[in-house]
């Protein structure tokens, strides 16, 4: 250590050796291992959070205000990789330290419910935030800030609308008295998600322009102190038939917030992507993303992220028509958010599962999840700017009231989504001209194919060939081929594709993983290769099989070799291989 001080090493290259040597009382070891914890801190965040423990195990017992400091940057770094039980550890214990700056106890308090919110434990992290809210001596600061944040956001995972747009517009008088630009574009972004959820449209459509103008001035730096602005921001957004925008400030934020370590402190944040992403018709992309995340809260325990990611990814199956697999992820998604008592996971997840059992041929018990999961016909329980959806849902399954229900919310909303929900019921034709202009294509190709059955002959061939064509651009395969289907039994001529191009849809993932089923690996031996749990491996083959339309393992490896030999024999001047 001595020797590399000499040559003016860095902590970080300092820090092994010192740590080897340290002894309690050495603040100068002390310095160097903070150091190296706080150069990891953001791109190694497991790495930070061995450096600043082994700076708290020598640190001396009365250095309190050194004390303070390090157990905040270790609780960081554990909640960045998942540890949420060893973040709230760090929080209690520094907020049980005396002499804290006024200004730094309510940014423990609401790290610690955070924390507390990420394992399940919404009361106690509930009673934490009020009781420090009430202490407080002024709450108009950036400290009373995020605790109104907290409360509000406490709301929204308890399907409590109207609690959530409370201090949601608390929270927002608040940010407009200080001059903080990130929290000012979080708390207007909050109040436009909030408004839309209890049904104040114009307020909402006011608030989301001014957030994104908000949003849209603030540099990384100063955007990465709020990442939260983006999330709501892409909510509101998406609520109010904004899919565009919702897309672009969603994936800032992704891109933001894993490069700051923040990723696993916002579990909606990649579902909610997703479901931009899957509405956008951009559905190899949607199941990418949800499948990397699902297998992340697997391998890191996080039983939230999971409940929600399995919720949106029900979601992108029912789209893409493998309706097997999206009553699988709608189960799951369903029973880890009732483990947990999420009650927002929970709604959510049977909403989604609901539109599988629908299509599944399941209307009575579609309906009976339904309404349990929206609280009853009226579906006070579901954000209001979506409600139409879940009104046409009860409609098409015959439950007395819904069809009146779902006109009366179009009326009243004037959401592009809206009206078409409504449209449909009667018109199925007309609501997919809505729903293709708001942006959503591979809802509109069904409803297409939902159209066609009450055509002519002539005038069903055009909307199940454009539905067709839709689904094969955005990767709906399994529609795809039910209206390839429909349309030979018309009589009419469709083009088959060759096994190769069926490969064409598969993600780099899918792809690897069948190169990997050829080479005779079993699902353990997969598993292990690609870092993956053996149920995502399992998750990934029953993909592949539906995309390439093959029902065996065997038959997928004949695949993929008469697809790598045609390109070989079609491709030779320019070495072309299936890859």
């Amino acid at each position: 250590a001595a020797a590399l001080a000499a040559a003016g090493a860095s902590a970080a290259a300092r820090a092994h050796h010192v740590e080897r040597y340290a002894r309690l009382g050495d603040l100068e070891a002390v310095a160097v291992l903070r150091a190296a914890g706080l150069a990891a801190d953001q791109a190694l965040p497991a790495t930070a959070a061995h450096w600043f423990a082994a700076a708290l195990a020598v640190l001396p017992q009365d250095a309190e205000d050194e004390r303070l400091g390090l157990l905040i940057a270790h609780a960081r770094a554990q909640a960045q990789v998942g540890n949420f039980a060893a973040a709230r550890t760090d929080l209690l214990a520094a907020l049980n330290l005396k002499g804290q700056a006024l200004y730094v106890r309510p940014r423990m308090i609401a790290g610690c419910a955070t924390a507390e919110r990420l394992m399940g434990r919404f009361d106690e992290a509930r009673a934490r935030v009020e009781q420090a809210l009430a202490e407080l001596p002024d709450r108009a600061t950036s400290g009373g800030l995020l605790l109104m944040a907290e409360l509000a956001t406490d709301g929204f995972l308890r399907t409590d609308w109207a609690l959530m747009w409370e201090w949601g517009r608390k929270g927002l008088a608040v940010s407009r008295t200080l001059d903080d630009p990130p929290a000012l574009a979080a708390s207007t972004a909050f109040a436009a998600l909030a408004d839309a959820f209890v049904g104040l449209l114009d307020d909402a459509h006011a608030h989301c322009d001014a957030a994104a103008r908000l949003v849209d001035s603030l540099p990384d730096e100063q955007f990465a102190q709020r990442v939260d602005a983006g999330l709501h921001l892409m909510g509101a957004e998406l609520y109010l038939d904004r899919v565009a925008d919702a897309l672009r400030h969603g994936q800032r934020a992704l891109d933001v917030g894993r490069a700051t370590g923040q990723g696993l402190l916002f579990p909606i944040l990649v579902p909610a992507l997703g479901a931009c992403y899957e509405i956008s018709g951009r559905i190899a992309e949607s199941v990418a993303l949800l499948d990397d995340a699902i297998e992340a809260a697997r391998l890191n325990g996080n039983r939230q992220a999971l409940s929600l990611a399995l919720m949106n990814r029900c979601a992108t199956a029912v789209s893409a028509g493998d309706i097997d697999a999206a009553r699988a992820f709608g189960e799951e998604a369903v029973s880890v958010a009732r483990e947990l008592d999420n009650q927002l996971a929970g709604a959510f997840a049977g909403f989604t599962l609901a539109q599988a059992l629908a299509e599944a041929g399941e209307p009575e018990r579609a309906v009976a999840l339904e309404l349990e999961s929206g609280g009853g016909p009226d579906l006070p329980r579901m954000p209001y700017a979506w409600r139409g959806g879940g009104f046409e849902l009860l409609a098409r399954c015959g439950a007395p009231g819904a069809a009146e229900r779902c006109v009366e919310h179009a009326e009243q909303t004037g959401l592009a989504n809206a009206i078409a929900h409504a449209t449909g019921l009667h018109d199925p034709l007309a609501a997919a001209e809505l729903t293709e202009a708001a942006g959503a294509p591979v809802y509109a190709a069904r409803l297409r194919v939902r159209a066609a059955a009450q055509l002519d002959k002539p005038q069903a061939i055009e909307q199940l060939e454009r539905a067709a064509q839709t689904f094969e651009r955005c990767g709906a395969t399994k529609r795809r081929e039910a209206a390839e289907r429909e349309l030979r039994r018309l009589g009419r001529t469709v083009y088959r594709r060759s096994e190769s191009g069926a490969l064409e849809d598969l993600t780099a993932r899918e792809l690897e993983l069948a190169r990997l089923v050829v080479d005779r690996l079993t699902n353990a031996q997969i598993a292990e290769t690609l870092f993956l749990s053996k149920k995502t491996v399992e998750t990934h083959l029953r993909n592949i099989f539906a995309k390439v339309g093959v029902s065996s393992r065997v038959e997928l490896a004949r695949a993929v070799e008469r697809a790598d030999r045609a390109g070989q024999d079609g491709g030779a001047a320019s070495g072309k291989r299936f890859t």
